[in-house]
């Protein structure tokens, strides 16, 4: 599969990721308030359907090691996960309170961690040269 169609599959499976990530950030900050908490236990939760769907069918790296391939998605996303919430809160202080701003400031920080995402795992976590 071509670079390009792995990014549109990757998109695809982050897609369905940042509504998983979003639905649970939306839960507990509905009944919580609190965004820090809410958008990292949303990113956690994302994070785990993130790799078991794109290991299989977006790069396609079933026959890699997972003793491998876990630590090396743990500190790509690790880095993704500082660059998403970094961006997210600084949305949030920027814009007003509430919680179409708060989802925005979510969003926001969805799409900068993408270029972080994909090329970490395509080159280093699921590259099974």
């Amino acid at each position: 599969m071509g670079i390009i169609k792995k990014f549109v599959s990757f998109c695809m499976v982050g897609g369905l990721a940042a509504l998983v990530e979003l639905g649970i950030f939306n839960l507990i900050y509905l009944f919580g308030n609190i965004f820090i908490l809410s958008k990292i236990i949303g990113i956690l939760v994302a994070l785990c359907f993130n790799f078991v769907i794109n290991r299989k069918f977006t790069f396609f790296a079933t026959n890699g090691l997972l003793k491998k391939q876990i630590p090396q998605f743990l500190t790509v996303y690790g880095v993704a996960f500082v660059v998403n919430v970094s961006v997210s809160y600084i949305v949030n202080v920027v814009l007003p309170s509430g919680s179409l701003y708060a989802n925005i400031s979510a969003a926001s920080g969805i799409l900068a961690q993408i270029p972080v995402s994909f090329f970490g795992s395509l080159k280093w976590t699921f590259n099974e040269k």
